[in-house]
């Protein structure tokens, strides 16, 4: 019991101070130039369900809480496991900031998979899934993809690289929602409000 106690205020304490133990991690992303296009591919591990992650992965309207440059995210129509999502934001690149629009024809597979692809807006092409594999031990790996190529074209120079920055952010916010709720659920669990 003492020992239940002590692990709950240390949990506590932790919380408060901003040091939380990192319950996602990003294994590895590639951000690379081919052509026109920016081809994207990222791993990551979540301490987390496979339900909530996916929750966080298809709770598009909520996407503009948590994930920088999303302005408006929202379900335009649903049928089944086909939905329209209506996206727009913005790309900070270097002192500029560049809005961008997109409507996307969305596909889910329940728990496992979300494949994206864009119908209209400002890219020639724009084409994502986001994988999911439960190794049954409370983790969750979650395998990004994309094929992107802005109407406007890559900004020599600093496109690249701002683009990298921007993606890593995008993702890292997307585990760190994970990671916050994944924590907030433990913290119910064990009695800590």
């Amino acid at each position: 019991m003492l020992w239940h106690r002590l692990c709950t205020i240390a949990l506590v304490l932790y919380t408060a101070l901003g040091m939380t133990a990192a319950y996602a991690a990003l294994r590895a992303l590639s951000v690379r130039q081919n052509g026109d296009e920016i081809l994207v591919s990222a791993i990551a591990e979540v301490a987390a369900d496979d339900a909530l992650a996916w929750d966080v992965l298809t709770g598009y309207d909520r996407l503009p809480e948590f994930i920088p440059g999303i302005s408006a995210s929202r379900i335009l129509k649903r049928d089944g496991p086909d939905l329209l999502v209506l996206q727009s934001g913005y790309a900070n690149l270097g002192p500029f900031k560049r809005g961008f629009s997109l409507t996307l024809a969305v596909h889910e597979v329940w728990h496992q998979s979300v494949t994206a692809h864009a119908l209209a807006g400002d890219f020639r092409r724009f084409e994502s899934s986001y994988r999911l594999t439960s190794n049954g031990t409370g983790h969750v790996e979650i395998e990004y993809s994309a094929a992107i190529e802005p109407v406007a074209g890559i900004p020599p120079l600093v496109g690249l690289p701002v683009m990298r920055s921007s993606i890593r952010d995008q993702f890292e916010a997307m585990l760190a929602e994970i990671d916050r709720l994944a924590q907030l659920r433990a913290g119910r669990a064990a009695g800590v409000h």
